[in-house]
């Protein structure tokens, strides 16, 4: 079991999840005549290719989905696990939760981890025991593993829904007042009606005592 992707799965293009895209997706566009102007609508999907990558530090080759620029990009910075063990942000970003798997399997191996201490003993710090650490996270609670980031937004999520139910309870406070004026209106009207028929009545008693005398 691997310690949960900080990032998450992704929300758009999902098949990237299975691979190593470097953080592409699908696009959309238009192409445009040249002689009429006339729009019509396409995409652009990554150049995704299956191959087989040599792992140095797991002594075997890993079949996965690889972009094209992913593949530069390897090729730039001198292997697949130097691109795997990058340590910037925005690499972990691009890794996905396949490319986050076979990192966490070549943090797992004594050769790694003997790499990663004489880095961290070159620049005077002390070294880690990484099996340890590997335990304490597993240890931790899937929902507490998330990074920071998404915790915002779920509680942006929540925000949006109390508002949302706060506009829905106006709504109907106003409906309510508005069903109650117009009962108060439909009692009023058989009230005037029932006036006014008394009145001519009255009136017409009237013009027959006027016409007797």
């Amino acid at each position: 079991m691997n310690p949960e992707y900080p990032y998450g799965r992704a929300q758009w293009y999902k098949q990237s999840d299975h691979g190593l895209y470097g953080g592409q997706r699908i696009r959309f566009g238009n192409n445009v005549s040249e002689r009429t102007k006339i729009k019509t609508r396409r995409d652009w999907r990554p150049n995704i290719h299956r191959k087989r990558l040599f792992s140095a530090a797991l002594q075997k080759s890993v079949r996965v989905r690889v972009s094209t620029r992913v593949l530069r990009t390897i090729d730039k910075v001198g292997g697949l696990d130097e691109y795997l063990l990058g340590d910037k942000t925005q690499r972990i970003k691009e890794l996905g939760i396949r490319g986050w798997q076979l990192r966490c399997k070549l943090m797992s191996k004594p050769v790694v981890q003997k790499r990663l201490n004489e880095q961290r003993r070159a620049l005077g710090l002390p070294e880690v025991d990484y099996v340890a650490l590997y335990r304490e996270i597993l240890q931790i609670p899937l929902g507490l593993q998330a990074a920071a980031p998404q915790a915002s937004e779920k509680d942006a999520e929540f925000e949006v829904e109390e508002v949302v139910a706060e506009e829905s309870s106006e709504l109907d406070a106003t409906t309510t007042e508005d069903a109650d004026g117009a009962n108060a209106v439909r009692d009023a009207i058989p009230q005037a009606t029932l006036v006014n028929h008394i009145d001519r009545e009255a009136e017409l008693e009237s013009r027959e005592d006027a016409a007797k005398r």
